[in-house]
């Protein structure tokens, strides 16, 4: 799972990067609780919780999250996985 997260790591900075230049304080965690079916797909997916305070961010995550494909489960099987991304601008640091 964290393979396929890194490979989308620029998907999820775009939603961040275009609201932070909306809000430069923008930062802090969402926590996304998604499914992933027995082909690979995401079906599901909802913010378990965040500290973003930044719908249009939450749910572009949610949008990119939608369009991943992960590798088959093992025994045909429905994973359901809770993920933490974190958000912060790097620039100040």
């Amino acid at each position: 799972i964290r393979k396929v997260v890194r490979q989308h790591r620029r998907e999820l900075a775009r939603c961040y990067e275009t609201h932070l230049a909306k809000d430069p304080t923008l930062e802090g965690e969402a926590t996304v609780e998604f499914t992933i079916s027995p082909s690979g797909d995401v079906v599901e997916t909802t913010i378990a919780s965040s500290t973003l305070e930044n719908r249009a961010v939450e749910t572009c995550v949610q949008n990119e999250l939608d369009r991943w494909t992960f590798p088959e489960p093992q025994r045909n099987a429905t994973v359901k996985v809770e993920y933490p991304f974190h958000f912060r601008d790097d620039a100040d640091n």
